[in-house]
């Protein structure tokens, strides 16, 4: 396996039928990308902004999200904040907390 390293640069990537597994970004700009059959199993995101973009036939099984912004992000339409908020308000009436 070799190593490309991309420093300071401003490229446009296309990679088709490719193995990038281990890859890092840190600093990047993926504004506009488009990711198909693409798979980002056992990845973590940090500090990522994925403000207006959209999911389809994505697989979410098993993730995790905390500490994120929720604004005008839905689920299958239903907006999550509003979703979020009424459970966590039901968690504190019902006296269990508000840990989702």
């Amino acid at each position: 396996m070799s190593t490309i390293n991309l420093n300071d640069v401003i490229h446009k990537i296309e990679a088709t039928d490719s193995d990038l597994a281990c890859s890092k970004f840190d600093d990047v700009r993926l504004a506009g990308s488009t990711f198909s059959e693409v798979s980002l199993a056992q990845s973590s995101f940090k500090d990522v902004l994925l403000d207006g973009s959209s999911f389809t036939r994505a697989s979410f099984i098993g993730v995790s999200i905390s500490n994120c912004e929720y604004e005008g992000m839905t689920i299958e339409g239903i907006d999550v904040k509003l979703l979020l908020d009424t459970y966590q308000a039901a968690q504190r009436d019902s006296g269990k907390g508000d840990s989702p």
